[in-house]
């Protein structure tokens, strides 16, 4: 049939296939679960197409063209999966309608199906010219959003972390992760269905400190933290196994010039532990302190 473009239609269409002025209409055919479309305005003239389709596990989508049947961007919703995405392009073009450049515009979202958790969320929007080389844009990852100028030179990164909390407790969080006043440290925390974690760790002024990664067997009651720095330099952890009364640590830390910031070398500290699960005697107790130049030469160390 031939009917108006609604209002809630109209926004998700590309700029491009809707009437410059006036109202922008539509034909449809529909077979099964896919539908055609096309676009007209007020004087019958096509402005573009569009496609849409659907399966049984619920997911969907859609794609756009032009006139011309020039591929303009698509949709696409995975419910059953929590997955959501869209690509938009059009051309940019000056008033004597040459194409000076292109437009493109995007995103990808996934959610826990169960718990409605973010897993991962990526927008974009980016300018280029009339060759491709990219004028200018922005990209936005969790939390980050990058700014590009010219040929991708980055200009900009900030970090959101407004509606993050604060850290709950530093114990055994090395110092490197931690905003000059710990207490500060603001912290975005991923659960995971086989009940381990990922934690992302953030200065008052949004900086990515690093991160950890802890885990949990369901059936021993055993658990593992292992920490890093913001460029995946990894810093220690530490484990416990009540069931075999084990547990451990090991850490290693830069130590610094009078500077503060010329690293010399680095300290390598940790413990083990054993003790009898029933009775709580200590089986086996260790503890050690060692010192390291930059090219890993043992220094000194107490054990």
């Amino acid at each position: 049939g031939f009917s108006e473009v609604s209002s809630d239609d109209l926004a998700s269409l590309p700029t491009t296939i809707k009437a410059a002025s006036g109202n922008t209409y539509q034909s449809s055919e529909t077979n099964g679960s896919n539908t055609d479309k096309t676009y007209y305005n007020a004087d019958g003239k096509v402005l573009g197409y569009s496609f849409s389709w659907s399966n049984s596990d619920g997911s969907s989508g859609a794609g756009y063209e032009d006139s011309e049947r020039n591929w303009l961007g698509d949709s696409f919703s995975d419910p059953a999966r929590g997955f959501t995405s869209s690509f938009s392009f059009s051309e940019i073009k000056d008033g004597s309608g040459n194409i000076t450049g292109y437009l493109e515009k995007g995103s990808n979202k996934q959610v826990d199906t169960t718990t409605s958790e973010v897993l991962f969320e990526r927008e974009w929007d980016f300018e280029f010219d009339d060759s491709w080389v990219l004028v200018s844009g922005t990209e936005k990852e969790g939390l980050t959003t990058t700014t590009y100028g010219a040929d991708w030179a980055i200009t900009d990164v900030s970090t959101d972390t407004s509606a993050l909390p604060t850290i709950s407790s530093v114990t055994g969080v090395p110092a490197v992760l931690l905003d000059s006043t710990p207490a500060n440290t603001k912290v975005l925390v991923r659960q995971f269905e086989y009940g381990g974690s990922e934690t992302t760790y953030y200065d008052a002024s949004g900086n990515i400190m690093g991160t950890s990664n802890t885990w949990k067997d369901t059936d021993t009651g055993a658990t593992g933290t292992n920490y890093n720095d913001a460029e995946w330099n990894w810093l220690g952890g530490s484990s416990s196994d009540p069931l075999n009364g084990f547990e451990n640590s090991s850490f290693s830390t830069p130590t610094y010039a009078q500077d503060g910031t010329t690293v010399t070398g680095y300290a390598e500290t940790g413990s083990d532990k054993q003790t009898d699960s029933v009775t709580g005697e200590t089986l086996f107790e260790r503890s050690f302190e060692f010192k390291f130049d930059t090219s890993g030469n043992f220094l000194s160390g107490t054990e």
